[in-house]
């Protein structure tokens, strides 16, 4: 019940128009062409959620706060996966190396993250649910980011399967949000899984080829009518 109380809590922080953080969004849409690589859109209040989407990091979970470290990549320039300076990235596009470049989000690309911080499994904020995420758009195509809120969990599981804690504080977090925006579990998603609703080839495994979703739905639905 105490951690029912402590989601619901924090998912209610990430509803609160936060005046200084919504003056910095809108000082970045103004100046967007040389700041942001997202698309335009969606900071407002109310917003409709659709979907819940499910990832992972693809790192390994060093035990220590990865969340920071995955917000400061995001918000960074990018090359090759790569941090870049403002000048690197300047040079690169000078040269004509313009595919393989991402220009800094305006904040961590998920709503929320899942990990182990000094052996503690934690649930920890992202961006604002008032605003789209950055997670699973692909190119002309961002309804999963406006539509869909992102849920990483840290860690890497193309090889091993998250274990039973991480599944269940996963289960917990997903319920509680089902219930606050009255999503579907048909619509609780891997990203792989955002492909096939586009009928495109998967391009991605995330949140991982061990995480079962089929069996995580199962799950949800078995906690929800219990």
């Amino acid at each position: 019940m105490e951690k029912l109380k402590n989601l619901l809590t924090l998912i209610k922080n990430l509803l609160k128009p936060i005046s200084s953080k919504l003056a910095a969004i809108q000082q970045i849409e103004s100046e967007k062409s040389e700041i942001s690589s997202e698309p335009a859109g969606v900071f407002k209040e109310n917003k409709k959620w659709e979907y819940i989407i499910i990832h992972h990091s693809a790192t390994s979970d060093s035990r220590a706060k990865d969340w920071e470290s995955i917000r400061r990549y995001h918000m960074s320039y990018r090359f090759n996966d790569k941090i870049i300076t403002k000048e690197q990235y300047d040079y690169y596009i000078a040269i004509g190396k313009s595919g393989d470049l991402q220009k800094p989000w305006k904040d961590i690309g998920y709503h929320f993250g899942v990990e182990y911080i000094d052996g503690q499994l934690k649930v920890l904020e992202g961006r604002s649910l008032n605003e789209s995420g950055a997670h699973s758009g692909i190119p002309g195509d961002t309804r999963f980011n406006d539509h869909g809120i992102g849920i990483c969990l840290v860690g890497s599981y193309d090889n091993k399967e998250p274990n039973e804690e991480q599944i269940n504080v996963l289960i917990d977090l997903v319920i509680s949000l089902i219930k606050k925006f009255d999503i579907s579990i048909d619509k609780v998603i891997g990203h792989r899984e955002v492909y096939d609703l586009l009928r495109k080839p998967r391009m991605k495994s995330c949140p991982g080829s061990k995480f079962n979703m089929i069996d995580f739905r199962r799950r949800l639905h078995d906690r929800i009518i219990h």
